[in-house]
């Protein structure tokens, strides 16, 4: 068995809690839209208990699929290698399969310094048809500073590539990045044209961050939780649908 499939397994019972919550929520979804709603007509009895604003069709085909898209950005710096990268890499598996069980489209990206540029590492994307694709997250590992600026300008390309209508961006870093807050703060406002943008904090640069990401800095007080918090934040972006 190959070391992706091991720490999978060992994930099994997180993976599937956090998948049928996730269910859960989607079915719900759905319930509330098309519980007013009936083929071919309106119940008049149900007019009243039409909440204010809502839409109207005649039909709604009921789905098990969100109309979300995930992109996760990890911070591959030098501070994230032990415990941090540990668990980055097995929150990053976790979501993944919840989300490839649920049908919804997910990205796993890493940022680096390089020799003269940033380095982005595209380490699973469901548009590489190879067999391998989702399993590269396991070779992540931590190396040098922490450009964070670069790899979010990166972003707004990638994110204009996808179809779903939500667009959820969530970077896991553990500090200050080598570029000013108030520069890195400016990248997120422009991504947030395109997308939903969430940091999570695991690390000693929680001011920076919340400089940087506002009310969506997320600190993590414990790397256990990582999966748990991730998950959340999917769970959210969900319900506001």
């Amino acid at each position: 068995m190959d070391e992706y499939a091991v720490i999978k397994s060992e994930l099994t019972p997180i993976i599937n809690n956090l998948k049928k919550g996730l269910k859960n929520v989607i079915n719900y979804n759905v319930d509330e839209m098309s519980r007013y709603l009936h083929i071919g007509r309106i119940d008049p009895k149900s007019l009243s208990r039409i909440p204010s604003g809502a839409v109207c069709a005649k039909r709604i085909e009921k789905s098990d699929e969100a109309d979300l898209n995930i992109t996760i950005l990890v911070d591959l710096s030098g501070s994230m290698s032990g415990s941090a990268l540990y668990n980055s890499i097995r929150t990053c598996i976790v979501l993944q399969e919840v989300s490839m069980a649920l049908n919804i489209p997910i990205s796993v990206l890493g940022f680096q310094n390089g020799s003269n540029r940033t380095n982005i590492y595209h380490f699973s994307n469901r548009v590489f048809k190879s067999q391998f694709a989702h399993t590269a997250i396991i070779r992540m590992n931590a190396s040098g500073g922490t450009p964070l600026n670069p790899a979010l300008l990166y972003l707004p390309t990638l994110l204009q590539k996808q179809k779903e209508e939500d667009k959820l961006v969530i970077v896991i870093t553990d500090g200050q990045p080598n570029e000013p807050v108030e520069e890195c703060a400016l990248s997120v406002r422009k991504l947030s044209r395109y997308g939903k943008v969430y940091g999570l904090s695991i690390g000693d640069g929680r001011e920076a961050l919340e400089g940087i990401f506002g009310a969506n800095c997320i600190a993590v007080d414990s790397l256990d939780k990582l999966p748990r918090e991730l998950c959340r934040i999917v769970e959210k972006n969900l319900l506001r649908r």
